[in-house]
């Protein structure tokens, strides 16, 4: 099983048929590999002289052997966990690692807030609550184990006061509907449930926490 490759990458497609991929240079030998929009992104700056290693997965199929690459080894081992919920297939996979960041998809799982997965193309709220209940207790195991829900290179940490699901669900859906991303929605949650002058008690209502976020939303961009 081949779960990692070092060598130069010398070719990124973002809009190639089966989605975002990338050639990797390895001793001469070249490796085409599925990845995430995300991925590809953080790798926009690499130039083919400088080495990289990417974690990878190997999918074997009667007609085709798949490799599918990451940067971190939570995005792979994430990946394969969700692989493993039924009705979840490459394409699925890939789509919810390129919309959402690692602690997000981790964050809707373990606490069921299925809704935050409908905001990716091809997820609906039948496969959503699918993935819940079958990875509920698979990822809360595997996130204690590892870092997959620490502070990482994303910027984005998870709230450390918890707010109820309704409150931050409708907050969420406001900032969607509004333009910004899941990433940039859940950042700005994070940001202002975990201000030290952070609502709480009867002042933790959807419209308080929405108001606060879009102020967070604002000074960042500005």
């Amino acid at each position: 099983m081949i779960r990692a490759l070092q060598g130069f990458i010398i070719e990124q497609s973002p809009f190639a048929a089966d989605g975002p991929e990338l050639l990797l240079n390895v001793n001469g030998v070249m490796y085409g590999l599925l990845t995430t929009a995300r991925t590809l992104q953080q790798l926009a700056t690499v130039g083919p002289e400088h080495p990289m290693t990417l974690m990878t997965s190997l999918i074997v199929r009667e007609d085709a052997h798949i490799l599918v690459g990451f940067i971190h080894r939570h995005e792979r081992d994430l990946f394969d966990l969700l692989r493993s919920a039924s009705g979840v297939g490459l394409k699925v996979a890939l789509a919810i690692l390129s919309d959402l960041d690692v602690p997000l998809i981790v964050q809707a799982v373990v606490t069921g807030e299925h809704k935050t997965l409908t905001a990716v193309k091809g997820v609906g709220p039948k496969l959503a609550q699918k993935i819940v209940l079958e990875l509920k207790e698979k990822m809360t195991r595997w996130s204690s184990q590892s870092h997959a829900l620490a502070v990482m290179d994303t910027g984005l940490v998870l709230p450390a006061k918890r707010a109820p699901e309704a409150v931050l669900n409708e907050a969420q859906a406001v900032l969607l509907s509004l333009g910004y991303t899941p990433a940039e929605s859940q950042r700005a949650l994070a940001a202002c449930l975990n201000a030290p002058d952070a609502p709480s008690g009867s002042d933790l209502t959807s419209e308080t926490v929405l108001r606060l976020s879009l102020r967070w939303l604002a000074q960042a961009v500005g």
